[in-house]
């Protein structure tokens, strides 16, 4: 996976010092776009002093890591709640990750993974997306490089069941049409966190964008449940939504069932989070997704 703090594939160290503080937020960045940071440089660092004396000067702003988490930053509210929380160094992050990758690896298929910086970095960055409301993404690298292995450590970290298609040579729309439905029934109806990952070589039909996007973008796909579908999905939620206050009719129900897949808040549905090699890039992008609500 690419290095999130290179621009146009200068090395982080090569920055002025003031671009240092950017290098974390933004991915990737073309040449273009590189030199005309170069040249915004005295102004920034102006800017940067102006404004941000009182963060403890330029020393404070520059200081490495520059991490956030909350399952990774290993402190907690009294009701044990994950805190956001920065990290305050690498060896901290790496003792955290390595016993999360242990525990993964004890009842899960062993990942042998190396965690160097870079990795660990990925791994926060994963886990804080897909630890989002609708928090999807798509990983962006080389064949190899652990996009997959990264995205399921990350997963695990935040309690989420990975789930992955299996594309053989006669699955078609049909067939991915009753996998979605799968997930929806295991998040909508027994709330189980689910991230959904998928890799450009498993989009064997077109089609697959069009769900993918519906996906994505507000959770419902149109001709996906049958009226047996959502009348079973709607009994399921009927106690919750008069627990809610709400009367329990056939529209508040689905409305209800959608929101706690898709909806904004609702960390029981599945995310998504899709793999992208370098070598295929697509013209419509998918993503990787967690529970939906994700």
């Amino acid at each position: 996976m690419g290095r999130a703090s290179s621009f146009g594939g200068s090395p982080a160290g090569a920055l002025p010092p003031s671009l240092l503080v950017c290098s974390n937020a933004i991915e990737l960045v073309d040449v273009r776009t590189w030199l005309t940071l170069a040249a915004l440089h005295p102004f920034a660092l102006t800017s940067f002093r102006r404004y941000f004396d009182d963060c403890g000067g330029m020393s404070a702003i520059e200081e490495r890591p520059l991490i956030y988490a909350s399952n990774a930053s290993m402190t907690f509210t009294p009701e044990d709640v994950p805190v956001y929380n920065s990290i305050a160094s690498y060896d901290t992050l790496r003792k955290t990750l390595e016993d999360k990758l242990r525990e993964y690896n004890e009842s899960n298929a062993v990942m042998e993974l190396v965690l160097f910086q870079q990795a660990m970095e990925h791994i926060t960055r994963i886990a804080r997306i897909i630890d989002l409301p609708r928090g999807n993404a798509m990983l962006v690298g080389v064949g190899g490089s652990g996009k997959q292995s990264l995205a399921r450590l990350a997963s695990y970290i935040c309690g989420y069941e990975v789930y992955q298609i299996s594309v053989s040579s006669t699955y078609g729309i049909n067939d991915f049409k009753e996998n979605l439905l799968g997930l929806y029934r295991k998040a909508g109806m027994k709330g189980t966190p689910i991230t959904f990952l998928m890799t450009d070589n498993q989009i064997v039909k077109e089609g697959f964008l069009v769900y993918i996007n519906d996906l994505l973008s507000t959770g419902y796909i149109a001709d996906l449940f049958t009226p047996e579908d959502k009348e079973a999905f709607c009994n399921a939620v009927r106690n919750e939504v008069k627990a809610s206050g709400q009367i329990d009719t056939v529209e508040n129900c689905w409305d209800f069932f959608i929101d706690k897949v898709g909806a904004v808040g609702c960390k029981r549905v599945p995310h998504a989070c899709g793999r992208l090699t370098a070598a295929g890039v697509w013209h419509m992008p998918v993503g990787v997704s967690g529970p939906l609500r994700r």
